[in-house]
């Protein structure tokens, strides 16, 4: 029998190869060291672990399942009993077609806003939502509470749902970029300026995600 984790492709970021380094040894993962790769003029800190999403996944094609987390994980996600070791173990657990496994869900415990991500979003950083109205009448998606659906970028799935996000995400980066480049209207009042296009690109995965209504966004525990 063939486990879930010996058809998965994760890649492990980060900004420091240190961290990299510290990483797990498995077959499921791939470290990424951002600042390394060559992607022109979208390298930029600024947009954060979206770096990642301007690479070439024709290699993965025979995947079945694939995804992005953080070499932070122990550390960004302490209150979760899996750690990035045993990571490979939970997708052998739970790994499906129809399913998304994400540490960080719009309904974990630290914040439980179940699925209405946009209310938090403009809580936290309320001038995002002029830009957050945009996407919606871009991609045509509803910001209203919906489906489930999960923060930050890291998450893994199957290869099908991974093509269709990532045409999704960068035809909808494609657009932002060039109206406003890493100029993105923010206020400085409540906002890091060197996170702003991260913190805002990463809607476009939660925005996606909230309106898969064939999908089921599934915290890891």
């Amino acid at each position: 029998m063939i486990r879930s984790s010996e058809v998965t492709k994760v890649r492990v970021l980060s900004n420091r190869q240190d961290l990299l380094d510290l990483a797990p040894e498995h077959p499921m993962y791939e470290r990424l060291h951002l600042p390394s790769l060559s992607i022109g003029a979208l390298q930029n800190n600024m947009l954060g672990e979206g770096r990642a999403f301007f690479l070439d996944y024709s290699s993965s094609e025979g995947m079945e399942y694939v995804g992005f987390v953080n070499a932070r994980w122990n550390e960004k996600y302490f209150r979760l009993r899996t750690k990035l070791q045993d990571l490979p173990d939970v997708v052998d657990r739970f790994a499906a077609p129809g399913i998304v496994l994400a540490p960080w869900p719009t309904n974990c415990s630290w914040l439980d806003y179940g699925t209405d991500w946009y209310r938090l979003s403009v809580e936290q950083h309320c001038t995002m939502e002029g830009l957050l109205q945009e996407l919606a009448e871009l991609t045509g998606l509803s910001v209203a509470p919906r489906n489930l659906t999960f923060w930050a970028n890291d998450f893994i799935c199957h290869w099908s749902v991974f093509e269709d996000w990532l045409q999704f995400w960068r035809s909808t980066f494609s657009y932002f970029m060039k109206k406003y480049g890493f100029e993105l209207p923010f206020s400085i009042s409540n906002t890091d300026p060197s996170r702003y296009c991260a913190y805002f690109y990463e809607r476009f995965s939660t925005i996606y995600f909230a309106n898969r209504d064939d999908l089921r966004v599934l915290g890891v525990p």
